[in-house]
Formats: structure tokens, sequence, C-alpha cells
């Protein structure tokens, strides 16, 4: 029994802790200093940044300069930031999430993971007692059908009786009147 439980929890956390490989790169998902679109450009020009971000399907660009500052820049998913940065020879990391919507809350990700399994689990055992209520249906069914037959066999039972006793009563009135 506590085998199967402890199995039972390592199935379980296993489905409800799925396997993720993040880079450590915190510093990248903060909110820094904007600029306009020309200091970036400017930035880029004498060569000041040291890697790029894009965000949000081109809607933002987050830098770092070669002296360690992070600056924002809000362009248009049609701005060519990306071809400046490669010219530039400037590492790009281009992402297509939304940071806003991107993470679940911790106990809202195990119960999606685990939501499959539980509706497994409740559409099984619904199956489990509707054969069990379909069974005790059954079964009544039957232990009814099986007193009516038990009924008829000691009522024919109780007739062959009480004839027996009348032919054996009138035999022995017979036989004492025969003398």
């Amino acid at each position: 029994m506590m085998r199967t439980i402890f199995c039972f929890s390592i199935f379980v956390f296993l489905i409800a802790a799925p396997a993720r490989a993040e880079e450590d790169e915190s510093v990248w998902f903060k909110t820094y200093e904007q600029i306009d679109y020309s200091d970036l450009r400017k930035l880029i020009d004498e060569k000041q940044v040291d890697s790029a971000r894009v965000l949000n399907s081109g809607w933002w660009v987050t830098i770092k300069t070669k002296d360690g500052k992070f600056f924002d820049t809000r362009v248009t998913p049609q701005t060519p930031i990306a071809d400046h940065f490669y010219v530039a020879g400037i590492p790009v990391k281009i992402e297509h999430r939304n940071e806003d919507n991107d993470e679940l809350p911790f106990w809202l990700d195990i119960f999606l993971n685990i939501l499959p399994l539980l509706i497994f689990v409740v559409f099984f055992i619904f199956i489990l007692w509707f054969s069990q209520k379909r069974g005790r249906k059954v079964q009544d069914e039957c232990l009814d059908r099986a007193k009516e037959i038990n009924d008829e066999f000691l009522d024919r039972q109780q007739e062959q009786f009480e004839a027996f006793i009348e032919n054996f009563s009138s035999l022995l009135e017979k036989k004492d009147s025969n003398g």
C-alpha cells in the first residue's frame, strides 16, 4: 500500500512539475530607463551597444551598453531594428512573448498540469459508481426473482405435503374402517 502511494505521488509530481530550461538572465526582465529611437540609433552608430533583445513581437527593444547600463526603446514591428543590430555586429536575442502575460502563478501552473489527470480520475470514479449502481439494480432484480421462485417452490411443496397428509389420513381411515 505504501509503495502504491509513493509511486502515485511521484507520478503526480512528474506531471505537475514540467522541466523548464531557462537562462539565468534575470536582468533582462526588468524595466529600464526609456530612450528614444534616435538615441538608440546614436548608441548603435557609436558602437556603445554590447547586446540587444527584441521583445513583444518587435514592439520593445532592450539594450545593454558596454558600460553595463540597460535601456528600453519602444519601436514598431515594421522598424528594421534587428537589421541595424546585425550590420553593427551586435548580438541580438529575439523573443516572441508577452512579458506581462507569459508567466502563470505557480498554483495555476500546477492546477493546469494536474487538470487532465483529475478529469480522468473523476471520469473513472463516475464509471465505477455508475456500474456499481447498475450492478446493485441487477442484483436486486435477481434477488427478487429468486425470492419469487423460492416462494413458488415452498407453496408447491406445502400443497404436496397437505395432499400427502390428506391421502395418508384417508388411507388410515379406510384401513380402520376395513378392520
